[in-house]
């Protein structure tokens, strides 16, 4: 009884000390279809990536970045790689935005586009500034306070290229993504 509180703990605090772009692995589908992640967002993994994402287990820490290579499949925008392992990552969409109840989910609380600023709030009441990068701008007109977001790393072939951002937002409502840094 006592380990499970601990592993309880751990699943509870591993995402109050994440960089903004950690996940945890909560559930994972038979045959590796379907990944949940922490914020409850689900996952559909490409059929070509499901032999990566096999072997991943519950609390692995997990990195989504969008999907730049040109000559991909347009069908799965994000890959997700596991960091616990050093194997190729998982090119996937989001079947299923966060649950909003959910105490690890990210929504938008706010956009100031005089700033350029979206401000993000979590299940824990955490209020989080990012810089929108220039170029992304004109797609912030429609987005809306209380949209569902996801952060993800600016990672991947060439993401240098095209911004010196960090990170991503993932706006589940709309399918899009913007290059994002946050304000300290």
């Amino acid at each position: 009884m006592k380990m499970n509180r601990c592993l309880i703990a751990l699943f509870v605090t591993l995402p109050l000390l994440a960089k903004f772009d950690s996940h945890w692995l909560e559930h994972i589908a038979p045959a590796a279809k379907r990944i949940e992640i922490e914020d409850r967002s689900i996952w559909y993994i490409a059929p070509h990536s499901r032999h990566v994402a096999g072997g991943w287990e519950r609390g692995d820490e997990l990195q989504i970045y969008p999907n730049l290579d040109t000559f991909s499949n347009s069908s799965f925008p994000y890959y997700i790689k596991n960091k616990r392992k050093s194997s190729s990552p998982a090119a996937t969409t989001l079947q299923l935005g966060p649950e909003k109840a959910s105490s690890n989910a990210t929504w938008i609380h706010s956009l100031d586009l005089a700033t350029q600023q979206v401000i993000t709030q979590n299940g824990q009441g955490k209020i989080t500034y990012w810089q929108v990068e220039p170029k992304d701008l004109e797609m912030l007109s429609n987005w809306k306070s209380l949209q569902g977001v996801v952060v993800g790393n600016n990672e991947g072939l060439f993401s240098w290229w095209y911004s010196s951002c960090t990170y991503i937002l993932i706006n589940v409502n709309k399918a899009e993504w913007i290059r994002v840094e946050p304000l300290h």
